[in-house]
């Protein structure tokens, strides 16, 4: 028979806006000669990672503060040792084994499985990436301990269960204490999970110089700001300015916990 038309499509409203972030500094040609520590040569340098951990700050707080009950760690079975995990489980390479099949077990809106993705970041708290990678390796098979010593099997002997598609730890300093993130690497989902928003054309932070310091014509030791100054009053503003934001558009392949256990 013919072939019918199908029309199979939503469109999802969402509302993101781009955030412009900024500030200025500035200091006079005495303040600038008299710097016996360097200070002031490290004001554009300090400013521009002020940026760098702008965008580490607002996509750690749109996965703390977008993520909902919807996404939370539930009571399940290790599927290797069947034991129970509890709700809100501290991280272990059972719990994130578990997490992974919680994904799988979710509907989205029209009642489909959510794919599982093919790669996942760990977001933990600062200074416990070196235990939980000791946890995956041990649940994998690829460590063992034995009457207090650590060995490391090259081989392993569960080097294709689901913790192969753990990608990564990233330790995140704002994340407190017990609790950890199950997120999925970008691209690896149809619908995008933690999204971050640039403006086109001003994608990395930005240090400026006000540069009217004018040009000289006898006897001037530059015509480079920092050695320059202000034309009108011997002075030096800089000037930062970033375009930048983030948000959850879908949880449906996110999974965390408070890790109390309860």
């Amino acid at each position: 028979d013919t072939y019918q038309y199908a029309f199979g499509y939503t469109q999802v409203d969402t509302s993101l806006a781009i955030q412009k972030r900024g500030f200025k500094t500035g200091w006079g040609l005495e303040r600038g000669v008299n710097d016996p520590f360097g200070l002031v040569n490290r004001f554009p340098t300090d400013m521009f990672n002020v940026g760098t951990k702008t965008d580490f700050f607002v996509q750690s707080r749109a996965l703390r503060e977008g993520v909902t009950a919807a996404s939370q760690f539930k009571m399940s079975v290790d599927p290797i040792t069947d034991a129970t995990i509890p709700v809100n489980a501290p991280i272990s390479g059972a719990a994130i084994r578990a997490a992974i099949r919680q994904i799988g077990q979710r509907t989205d809106t029209e009642g489909n499985r959510v794919p599982v993705p093919s790669r996942f970041r760990i977001v933990v708290p600062v200074g416990t990436a070196e235990d939980v990678e000791l946890s995956i390796a041990l649940a994998r098979g690829l460590a063992t301990i034995q009457d207090g010593s650590l060995t490391y099997n090259a081989a392993g002997l569960r080097s294709f269960d689901a913790l192969g598609r753990i990608g990564g730890i990233i330790e995140d300093e704002f994340v407190q204490d017990g609790y950890w993130y199950l997120v999925p690497e970008a691209g690896t989902t149809e619908i995008p999970a933690l999204v971050k928003v640039q403006l086109a054309g001003y994608t990395i932070p930005e240090v400026y110089v006000s540069n009217w310091n004018g040009a000289p014509v006898l006897g001037g030791a530059s015509s480079i700001p920092f050695q320059a100054y202000s034309f009108d009053n011997d002075s030096i503003d800089l000037k930062f300015r970033q375009f930048t934001n983030a948000a959850i558009f879908s949880e449906d392949a996110i999974v965390w916990s408070n890790g109390t256990g309860s």
